[in-house]
């Protein structure tokens, strides 16, 4: 086996700005207004459950008869 010369590769740079972060962040805020808008997230994200039936739901008075 003949002995091979390194080859040399190019260092990855980090970027100093992202020119693409500020425009993928205004996007993310636009798609979370309008899932607070169409009632599907709270303003802080979670998502809102309509498909439970009424007693089942977060500010239902409950009796299991018990």
């Amino acid at each position: 086996m003949r002995n091979m010369p390194p080859v040399e590769t190019p260092t990855l740079r980090v970027p100093r700005i992202d020119p693409h972060l500020s425009g993928a962040g205004e996007r993310v805020r636009e798609a979370a207004a309008e899932l607070e808008r169409l009632g599907i997230a709270n303003p802080d994200g979670s998502r809102i459950r309509k498909d439970l039936p009424k007693d089942m739901q977060a500010d239902a008075d409950r009796d299991f008869g018990g």
